[in-house]
């Protein structure tokens, strides 16, 4: 793409900002062409989950909420009732979930110091501590 612009107009600006306009617009546009933006749409669940919530799980949240709205719309003691023992056993089932996701991601004896060390920094990501000493002097 870049060999077949032409470029004089380019060499005959006298102008430097106005050549650089003219040459930046050229590279965009070859770069445009070459690697065009590819959108898609991720829906709000999708993006929220996490990584232990399995398809069994969000079955279960789902039925949490349909509870929730029943609860919400009559008021019954019963319903009340149900809800929240549905909402605690989902709470630990989710907590138990979440605790064996992590003791797998981070058995000693599989990973490296190194690959554990990578796996923190992804789950709590850790500012640059370059940037750090600016903002502490």
């Amino acid at each position: 793409m870049i060999s077949n612009s032409v470029w004089d107009e380019i060499y005959e600006c006298t102008d430097a900002d106005k050549a650089y306009k003219v040459f930046d617009s050229k590279i965009n546009t070859c770069f445009e062409a070459c690697f065009p933006l590819v959108k898609f749409k991720l829906s709000r669940k999708v993006a929220r989950d996490k990584r232990w919530m399995t398809p069994g799980l969000k079955v279960c949240s789902n039925n949490k909420n349909k509870l929730y709205k029943i609860l919400s719309q009559s008021g019954y003691v019963k319903d009340e009732q149900k809800y929240k023992n549905y909402r605690k056993l989902y709470n630990k089932v989710i907590a138990e979930a979440e605790n064996i996701c992590y003791r797998e991601q981070f058995d000693t004896k599989s990973n490296s110091v190194k690959q554990l060390w990578t796996n923190l920094n992804q789950i709590f990501p850790c500012p640059n501590p370059k940037a750090m000493l600016k903002y502490q002097n």
